[in-house]
């Protein structure tokens, strides 16, 4: 379970998930934050619930909430966190070199695999509330149970013949941990879910963005998808997704040419070409201010993969 996987997002943010057994439905790797531009795995979310342990390194993380408000702690080796469905969520590493293991899967996996009861009596009072995650702490002894159990489905070989009675097993007493944990939910911080008009227009523009990035594209046409004025553009992106509508734009860009350039064997002109930059020359200039290295030598260096 030691595969790393880029965060691939829908128009919506909507993280697209790809499951290893589509019977039995879970994804599961290591983020190698070296990987990803400035060591920052951007704005995403996703139906499935998450859990994330810090294998090495130290990692800041945050949860975007619906009121506008945001919940961010630093996380170090032995740490992690839960991280429940539909809400946006972002990691930057602190120190080079940080890797992470994440297990995603969708709550209703207990309701097909195990039963009605369990989904409804332990899974649905968790989802239903508008409880965004938890912060999970190596030395908070209340956490140790559920860093635990997280730490043990990592270790699991996806060469076991016997994986997903393991899996199964592990899961539920992952979830027991987890909802014991939380039987003092009503102490904790509890916000709306309702979402905001601002996370409404920013799901609009990076459609738009998405759709559109190959194209010479301007601030006034991401503004004009979601109706709004320039300024108001500007306002979305800093308090949503904290850049601006052209860093995002850029990184963006700038991180689809290196999943081509790591995958597959086009040409470096074609690449630059085709993710929006039509000048080859300020593509290579960006790109090795971006990653410390030339298009050429990041491909020498992590692909392309066969």
């Amino acid at each position: 379970m030691s595969k790393a996987l880029s965060v691939v997002t829908d128009h919506n943010l909507l993280e697209q998930i790809s499951y290893e057994k589509e019977k039995f439905p879970y994804h599961a790797g290591v983020d190698i934050f070296d990987h990803f531009i400035n060591g920052e795995i951007n704005c995403h979310w996703h139906e499935e619930v998450e859990f994330d342990y810090v294998l090495e390194g130290e990692m800041e993380c945050r949860i975007h909430l619906s009121s506008g408000h945001e919940k961010t702690e630093i996380l170090q080796a032995g740490d992690g966190v839960f991280i429940n469905t539909k809400y946006l969520h972002s990691a930057i590493q602190r120190t080079p070199g940080t890797r992470a293991f994440y297990l995603l899967f969708p709550a209703e996996l207990f309701k097909l695999s195990v039963s009605k009861v369990i989904f409804q009596k332990y899974m649905d009072p968790v989802l239903k509330t508008a409880f965004p995650g938890l912060f999970l702490f190596s030395e908070k002894q209340e956490d140790v149970d559920i860093l635990s159990s997280i730490k043990m489905i990592s270790r699991l070989s996806s060469e076991d013949p016997a994986l997903e009675l393991k899996l199964l097993e592990k899961l539920c007493h992952l979830w027991q941990c987890l909802y014991l944990r939380l039987q003092d939910i009503e102490k904790l911080d509890i916000f709306s879910r309702q979402e905001t008009l601002k996370e409404q227009r920013i799901r609009v523009m990076t459609a738009f963005i998405h759709s559109h990035y190959p194209e010479n594209i301007t601030i006034d046409q991401i503004a004009s998808s979601a109706h709004i004025s320039r300024s108001e553009c500007f306002r979305c992106f800093q308090t949503v997704v904290k850049k601006s509508p052209v860093e995002y734009l850029t990184e963006y860009r700038l991180s689809i040419a290196a999943k081509l350039l790591r995958i597959t064997s086009r040409s470096i002109q074609d690449i630059g070409a085709g993710t929006g930059f039509h000048q080859p020359s300020y593509f290579g200039k960006l790109f090795k201010k971006t990653f410390g290295l030339s298009p050429s030598q990041y491909r020498n260096k992590t692909g392309p993969v066969p």
